[in-house]
């Protein structure tokens, strides 16, 4: 299975991560933060070059230390709903590989917050492949090392729409807090 993290597993809290930075809740993301932000996540820069991004962008008033805990901060809570439903594939013995657009520093702080990160140690990473999702280098990546998977779970529907463009069994997956429902319509 391939599996997002991100609004799937985790869920985001990006206000707080723009409020450690300085920009007021409900205000647009800068162009220049939001450029920063997507060389970040497609692995265009390292994560010195992404601190010093930020250091720039912030006007050094904060140290890499904060800087990072600010940025992690968007990292919100594990989903118990994604939590229970996992349960079941864990159970099957199903080969479940993290699929998610994301970077090193949010790597480092979601291991930390899921649960059942090391049930998972596989991943595709759009830091790593250099493109993100629906690139279709994303999924060409998933498919060298794992093959097509048997299912795909993604929140974002244009995600989904990536993985049927290439015969994937994609599935949108909505946090409506019924899990019983999902895994029924999942037939699990």
């Amino acid at each position: 299975m391939a599996l997002d993290i991100g609004g799937v597993c985790l869920r985001l809290t990006p206000w707080r991560a723009y409020a450690a930075l300085g920009i007021r809740v409900g205000a647009p993301v800068p162009p220049v933060l939001r450029t920063l932000i997507d060389h970040y996540s497609s692995g265009r820069i390292d994560s010195n070059a992404f601190c010093d991004g930020l250091q720039d962008f912030t006007g050094h008033r904060y140290t890499d230390a904060q800087l990072k805990a600010g940025w992690n901060s968007m990292l919100g809570s594990e989903n118990p709903d994604m939590t229970r439903i996992l349960r079941r594939f864990f159970e099957a013995h199903w080969h479940i590989v993290f699929f998610s657009d994301t970077q090193p520093w949010h790597i480092e702080g979601l291991r930390q917050i899921l649960s059942y990160s090391d049930q998972i140690p596989e991943a595709i990473y759009s830091s790593d492949v250099g493109a993100e999702k629906p690139s279709p280098a994303m999924y060409e990546a998933f498919e060298r090392q794992f093959g097509k998977p048997d299912l795909y779970l993604d929140d974002r529907l244009n995600n989904i729409e990536g993985g049927l463009a290439r015969g994937w069994n994609a599935v949108q997956y909505i946090d409506d807090g019924n899990p019983d429902a999902f895994l029924k319509h999942l037939a699990l």
